[in-house]
């Protein structure tokens, strides 16, 4: 296809005088249509095709459909080019939010600022490259999961005791010489042909809806590049065919107009040859396409040449961009600006400026070849650390983040094409054929959910709207009382019902619980108490775990890398103490907190399985770091890292308690050799305590089992560091129940503070300090409702005077 026989003659562009209007009112359209109808009678054509994107294309039909004796020698396109950035927008629509998008950022193919345009279509060049490069991928874990299914297929009827040696025999043959006659013998090899047709089955096994979804991403690919085959070929039925299996997609995923404007055309075009005979033998002959180069496989869409030639030479450098504001001038400046346009580009000829044989054969590039290669494997490391889409499975759930999709989620997903086809099917019958419904009446939406779409606030969207239902409002207690001033109304009555589905004072209109500024009542217990100026020697070190994790700025490139940066951190701290402590939470899957855990990975999640020290980390580390089992798997990781022998000079002289999960490792350097062991006396299997706080606050229960073990072994300061006001509230509690100095450290690195704890209690009084976490979790906190309209400022007064 790439070689050099058989290739069309360069087709020859020239540029029509420039319309100052703009393309898209009828006016112009019906000028544009007028003038092509005029070149046409002087060139002694029958018939002038003429292409158009999908909002001129809508114009001009409007306006044959008016006037269809004057223009009925004309022939309507629409521009594939555009057709194939709707294509890919849809596209990005099903599969953006399902793990693609984190896919392509999770393995450095292209940056966050160009994904959004990718999705949409916008970075056609672009697009077209990374979803090949995707679907390469996603081709090589399909043979994988291929040949794990071949060898549990123990009465399989395609394969004999010579199949495997002898396509691989073929196959390094291929690879020592690479030529079209090898590649033919490889094709034509009849063992070839029993592997693709075991292939074939295969894809159509049903091994659950996760391969069935990402099956429907590799045909979309194929139907991408088919289409973008068929106009390089100049391929006319090809391309017609593309357009035929496209339509139902359009239709799926409510791209209203090209479904609308999309089914006139596909018509038109099949008709074609009853209706211009001469228009259709030019396009099957390839005139729907331009050649601008002397190799083949290298044709272009019409509206696409345009944008590479008349719009780039007059909106380029000396174009019409930045020329004058003067209105006049422009208009002067268009009479002759095709005629400029035209000589640049001859000239840019001329200098050897353009070289359409290098610029249309970029895939082909060695350089080129080898950025592909490199990028696939990127997106194939990136998939293992996640999950091989095409293993079988018994639920639909999101690439990056398992979410996993609810029932009617997983009907619209895969089911979306059927849904287009019918809508697609009866469009054509009932208005393009029976015309028994207005064409431009208006497409029902199908509004089919996406991983991205809120179906919980989409169904109460449209249960408000079926119902009627009056909109929750705190006010409306004031409004009634307005009302009661001027009308007979009986308050007493009106109150003995409810005013709202939820209560205002608890909660917000969506339902989740009023939040507040916990850190403000850590300034009223720290008020008058003045701060350390030093930390006493041999103190033992409490750290939150996942605030030191989350407080690195720059998180380095690999996992092992990671594991070194957050140890010498604790270290610098402590400034290497004696005995240090990192604690972490624990996540079980039923907890109090989930509530509050779900709003904050409302940015997204990604799962990732840690399989090797030097695996990547994340480039999206929030998104890594929303999700409970990422952190409990990290932790772990990072009790098998430091317990390396590598590890024996950092850790020297120092008993470093690690906490994950219900587990609670002891790493030391012994004999010179470093040891873990499992430290019995402070593993914990409930995340409740026996006080009702502490089943608020899991990781608040560690710290003080920790607080305590180390004052049983002596130590006569702990310090934590942490910068939790739930911390500063159970230090408060617990000091007296401690023979221990507590010392928090807490703050940021220019604004750290150092808070006595037996200061802070002896100011706040025993009575106080007992019930500080009642009196915190009642006026709010990460699992409790806080009172609306009331902080803790306030609540901390009353509390304290009658304490």
């Amino acid at each position: 296809m790439t070689n050099h026989t058989n290739v069309p003659r360069a087709n020859s562009i020239g540029y029509l005088q420039v319309i100052d209007a703009s393309p898209t009112d009828l006016n112009t359209v019906t000028t544009v249509l007028q003038r092509s109808v005029s070149i046409a009678d002087k060139l002694g054509q029958r018939d002038v095709v003429i292409v158009f994107d999908q909002a001129i294309y809508a114009k001009a039909l409007e306006i044959i459909w008016q006037k269809p004796v004057e223009f009925e020698r004309v022939v309507l396109r629409m521009g594939a080019f555009h057709t194939a950035c709707a294509f890919i927008a849809v596209m990005g629509k099903r599969f953006g939010d399902a793990g693609l998008g984190d896919l392509l950022l999770e393995s450095g193919v292209i940056g966050s600022g160009s994904l959004t345009d990718v999705f949409e279509g916008k970075h056609y060049n672009r697009a077209l490259r990374l979803h090949k490069i995707v679907f390469e991928a996603f081709e090589r874990l399909r043979w994988e999961a291929f040949g794990s299914w071949l060898n549990s297929n123990d009465e399989n009827e395609f394969l004999d005791s010579n199949f495997q040696a002898s396509v691989l025999s073929i196959l390094a043959q291929i690879r020592r010489n690479l030529t079209a006659d090898n590649f033919k013998t490889l094709l034509m090899s009849p063992y070839v042909g029993k592997l693709f047709e075991a292939f074939s089955v295969y894809c159509n096994v049903s091994e659950g809806p996760m391969k069935s979804f990402w099956n429907s991403y590799i045909e979309m690919v194929e139907l991408l590049l088919l289409f973008t085959r068929a106009t390089r070929e100049g391929n006319w039925e090809l391309h017609l065919a593309c357009v035929e299996k496209m339509l139902p997609w359009f239709f799926a995923y409510d791209r209203q107009n090209y479904s609308r404007y999309m089914s006139v055309y596909l018509l038109h075009m099949q008709n074609l040859p009853n209706t211009h005979p001469d228009a259709h033998l030019y396009l099957s002959s390839g005139g729907f396409c331009v050649q601008r180069s002397s190799h083949g496989f290298s044709r272009s869409p019409v509206d696409q040449t345009i944008e590479q030639t008349l719009n780039r030479d007059t909106k380029t450098r000396g174009g019409i961009v930045g020329f004058s504001l003067n209105k006049g001038s422009v208009k002067r400046w268009l009479l002759n600006a095709h005629e400029r346009a035209s000589i640049s580009s001859k000239c840019r000829d001329l200098a050897g400026m353009v070289n359409h044989e290098t610029s249309a054969q970029k895939e082909l590039g060695k350089t080129r070849m080898k950025r592909d290669e490199t990028d696939v494997l990127k997106l194939v490391q990136t998939l293992q650390s996640w999950t091989n889409p095409f293993e079988t499975s018994e639920q639909l759930s999101g690439l990056s983040s398992g979410t996993v999709a609810s029932s009617e989620l997983l009907c619209d997903l895969l089911n979306a094409y059927e849904k287009g086809k019918l809508a697609s099917e009866n469009f054509i019958t009932e208005r393009l054929i029976q015309k028994s419904t207005d064409i431009f009446k208006p497409i029902k939406r199908k509004s089919l959910l996406t991983f991205s779409t809120k179906e919980i606030k989409g169904k109460q969207l449209m249960a408000d709207k079926n119902n009627n239902t009056l909109k929750a409002d705190r006010n409306l207690f004031g409004r009634l009382l307005v009302i009661a001033q001027t009308r007979q109304l009986d308050m007493r009555e009106v109150l003995q019902f409810e005013l709202g589905p939820l209560p205002w004072s608890l909660a917000n209109v969506d339902g989740t619980p009023v939040k507040t500024n916990k850190s403000v009542l850590a300034g009223l217990l720290e008020k008058g108490v003045e701060q350390m100026q030093a930390i006493p020697e041999e103190s033992m070190w409490i750290f939150d775990g996942m605030a030191v994790i989350q407080s690195i700025t720059r998180i380095p490139s690999t996992f092992s890398d990671l594991a070194i940066v957050v140890l010498k951190t604790i270290l610098l701290v402590s400034k290497r103490a004696p005995r240090i402590d990192f604690v972490t939470d624990q996540y079980p899957t039923i907890s109090i907190k989930n509530l509050e855990r779900d709003r904050r990975s409302l940015g997204g999640q990604i799962i990732t399985i840690i399989s090797r020290p030097s695996q990547s980390c994340p480039r999206q580390w929030k998104k890594f770091l929303s999700v409970g089992r990422n952190k409990v798997a990290l932790v772990e990781f990072f009790v098998s890292e430091w317990s390396k022998q590598s590890y024996k000079f950092t850790l020297e002289g120092i008993d470093l308690f690690v906490s994950h999960g219900s587990m609670c490792h002891k790493i030391y350097v012994e004999n010179e050799i470093v040891t873990s062991v499992e430290c019995t006396e402070l593993q914990s299997k409930q995340e409740e305590a026996d006080k009702c706080v502490l089943m608020l606050v899991p990781v608040k229960k560690c710290f003080f089992m920790q607080k305590k073990h180390a004052a049983d072994k002596g130590y006569d300061s702990i310090v934590i560091k942490s910068s939790d006001t739930d911390v500063e509230v159970l230090a408060c509690y617990f000091q007296n129940c401690i023979s221990s100095n507590i010392i928090i450290l807490t703050g940021t690195s220019s604004k750290c503070r150092l808070l006595n704890v037996q200061s802070m209690c002896a100011k706040l009084g025993n009575n106080v300090c007992r019930a500080l976490p009642g009196f915190h979790a009642f006026t709010g906190c990460d699992s409790v409702s806080a009172l609306s309209g009331k902080g803790k400022s306030k609540a901390f007064g009353v509390f304290d005077t009658f304490c």
